[in-house]
């Protein structure tokens, strides 16, 4: 079992450190190396493309941060929770 809370707090943060060595640092903690991300607009593969899509978001978007607004849920060792985006071009909401 893994401390599921550390986890995610570490990956949220990883998106949006403004210093690329913590960001990795952070992310690379939290996020299998070989891992898959999805979302309704990307699917990546690997730990080193989803930083390389952190960076570029994070580019296109300053000021933006990522907030979690609910406890962290395990389902079958996968966690889930809710997140907002803020700041940046403003506010969205959703859900991972």
């Amino acid at each position: 079992m893994f401390d599921a809370e550390s986890v995610v707090n570490s990956y949220c943060k990883a998106w949006f450190d403004p210093e690329p060595e913590e960001r990795r640092r952070l992310l690379f903690a939290s996020f299998e190396q070989e891992g898959t991300y999805i979302e309704p607009t990307v699917q990546i593969s690997g730990a080193e493309a989803l930083l390389y899509h952190i960076d570029q978001v994070l580019e296109g978007r300053p000021g933006f941060w990522l907030e979690r607004t609910t406890l962290v849920d395990v389902h079958h060792d996968w966690p889930r929770f809710g997140w907002v985006q803020r700041g940046g071009n403003g506010f969205r909401g959703a859900d991972a």
